[in-house]
């Protein structure tokens, strides 16, 4: 409770305990964050897609706990139109299943779909702190 948070930052000789069974977490989470960048023509109907087809797929996974699609700001060019998806994954052993078992497929079917009219990279991080 937010008073108990409270009472126990007024003590001086607090347990270190008290903290840390609250707010650190029992295993590490992933974000795992792909980058594309896709034509400007399409832009629009990419993102549709993303949203009605391919999120949800990698959602059914159930490898993920949630994720984020951002417009990366001050990246719009003659290149094209630039977004960050990011993916909480509760931990490493349930991304090396994602990657293992459905990434192929789920990046195939993106591929066949958008060949030769986006570019895009992968970057996998551990997440050490969020509020």
């Amino acid at each position: 409770m937010p008073g108990d948070v409270a009472i126990l930052r007024k003590r001086k000789n607090h347990s270190p305990f008290l903290f840390s069974h609250c707010f650190m977490p029992t295993t590490t989470k992933i974000l795992y964050n792909v980058t594309v960048k896709i034509e400007s023509a399409i832009h629009s109907e990419w993102l549709t897609w993303m949203e009605r087809v391919h999120l949800p797929d990698v959602m059914a996974t159930g490898c993920f706990d949630s994720y984020k699609v951002t417009k990366i700001l001050g990246d719009d060019d003659d290149h094209g139109v630039g977004f960050a998806i990011q993916y909480v994954c509760p931990s490493m052993e349930i991304f090396e299943k994602y990657r293992d078992q459905f990434a192929p497929a789920l990046q195939e079917a993106h591929a066949d779909r958008y060949r030769n009219q986006y570019v895009s990279f992968r970057t996998l991080m551990e997440i050490v702190a969020e509020g």
